[in-house]
């Protein structure tokens, strides 16, 4: 997950006379390195390692992200003057001696999208990998962009391989060389225009003009990769073609006001807060970003009836977290023994073996202490405390009607609203998840015998069942 996507960033009016006088602009380090790190690993997880020119990573995880975010987003509102809308991106892995890439040749990024204005059309290149010339870093022609749209005679870059993917067939661009164009007059470009190759560092952005001429060799290095995301966007209300391999399209991105209104619907999402499965952190993690409805919610633990009514509410997609029964069990024996509410300096091996009794009594008066000041009546007029050690099953009517995540895996819980547009400023590998007590352990399996483990087997075998928790067979 992304860390600083949503920090504003501002361009100089130097930086942005640079840039319409040159064609192009080096952004020093917008992106630091545990962003670049998360980028990179996502990149090469949605590769599978088919190390390609891709056109699609921008659908893909933190990809997708970066690409909408916030600091993408002011770059080109600055450089368009306007509202610059992402569009589409091109990937390239340059993983080094790579038969599947071959380099790009002389092109100007607008000649595709054929945008009327090649000045609306931009490039924000995302440096993942550093590059210099020994790994084919970009070279330009600086201020090549004045010379307008060029005519060339149009060859084609991807084709479909065996296994029906799209792959990179020719090295992507326009023309070999610079005489291959020919201007407005109908004049040939001299081939000995100054070049000038470009050095640049992970975490950087490239800023690249619709119509600059540029190129990259293939990566000649022997072990030195050079992921780059080439993100494309393009001032709003700009007609462009969409391609037929490319697909580019409008996107959504951080502030979109369809985007915006989801996420500001009234009755949307809700959380039942189940003890000891991360609720309260996880429902500050939601309420940071602002992702739950105002209706049908609470911080506190909720009550069955309330679990239901929020389960049968049609406005509202309510989520639950689950937790592995072992671990829930001893994070719920560690905090009454923190907090004094177990009789006489219980342990829990006596804990655990006193459970199925007070489950067939439906009350807590055998193994918690001062029952009143915890629950506030006494163990003979409510069922409440032991209702608080339930299966988590227990509190859910309907699984269909809840969106259920596990405590083990709250990164799918953020994933779950980042592939569904919604924009999370604060990473849920932030919060706090864990007891008040623990040793630090990712499970607590080993503090039981064989006879614990059939009791806790048996009392907590619906959520065995329903959540896919293993068994210590």
């Amino acid at each position: 997950m992304l860390r600083t996507h949503m920090e504003p960033y501002e361009v100089s009016k130097e930086q942005l006379e640079f840039f319409h006088e040159n064609g192009f602009l080096l952004l020093k380090k917008v992106w630091n390195k545990e962003d670049i790190d998360v980028i990179r690993k996502d990149l090469d997880e949605a590769a599978k390692d088919n190390f390609t020119v891709r056109l699609d990573m921008h659908f893909h995880k933190s990809i997708k992200l970066a690409h909408r975010s916030k600091k993408m987003c002011d770059i080109g509102d600055a450089i368009c003057n306007g509202r610059a809308i992402p569009l589409a991106s091109t990937t390239f892995f340059c993983k080094p001696n790579n038969p599947k890439e071959y380099g790009s040749i002389w092109h100007q990024d607008n000649f595709a999208p054929m945008a009327p204005n090649g000045d609306n059309y931009l490039n924000l290149a995302i440096i993942v990998d550093d590059a210099d010339k020994s790994n084919g870093s970009l070279v330009i022609i600086p201020g090549s962009h004045k010379l307008g749209m060029l005519s060339f005679k149009p060859t084609p870059n991807f084709s479909y391989d065996a296994d029906g993917n799209l792959v990179q067939s020719a090295p992507i661009g326009d023309a070999k060389k610079l005489s291959d164009y020919t201007d407005s007059t109908g004049n040939n470009l001299p081939d000995d225009l100054p070049k000038l190759q470009l050095e640049y560092e992970a975490g950087d952005i490239l800023v690249i003009h619709g119509l600059l001429l540029h190129k990259a060799d293939k990566n000649p290095h022997p072990s030195k990769w050079r992921r780059t995301i080439y993100s494309v966007y393009i001032k709003e209300n700009e007609p462009f073609w969409p391609g037929w391999t490319a697909k580019r399209q409008l996107l959504n991105r951080y502030d979109s006001p369809e985007k915006v209104k989801k996420q500001m619907s009234c009755f949307k999402f809700g959380y039942t807060h189940i003890n000891k499965c991360a609720g309260t952190s996880v429902h500050h993690w939601l309420t940071a970003n602002n992702l739950l409805a105002t209706y049908g919610t609470s911080g506190d633990h909720l009550v069955r009836s309330s679990a239901d009514l929020l389960s049968f509410d049609p406005k509202i997609v309510n989520i639950i977290t689950v937790r592995n029964p072992y671990n829930r069990i001893y994070s719920i024996f560690k905090q009454w023994e923190k907090n004094g509410w177990l009789k006489n300096d219980m342990k829990l091996p006596e804990f655990i073996r006193l459970l199925p009794e007070c489950y067939e009594e439906n009350n807590c008066g055998k193994i918690v202490g001062v029952y009143e000041n915890w629950f506030g009546t006494p163990p003979d007029e409510s069922p409440v405390g032991i209702r608080m050690i339930k299966p988590c099953s227990y509190w859910l009517k309907d699984l269909n009607k809840f969106k259920i995540f596990k405590l083990e895996n709250l990164q799918a819980l953020q994933d779950f609203f980042i592939n569904n547009d919604y924009n999370i400023e604060v990473d849920i590998s932030t919060i706090r998840v864990l007891s008040t007590v623990t040793d630090g352990e990712g499970s607590y399996l080993h503090k039981f015998d064989q006879e614990e483990k059939d009791i806790i087997e048996k009392l907590f075998h619906s959520d065995f069942v329903n959540f896919g928790y293993e068994k210590d067979l």
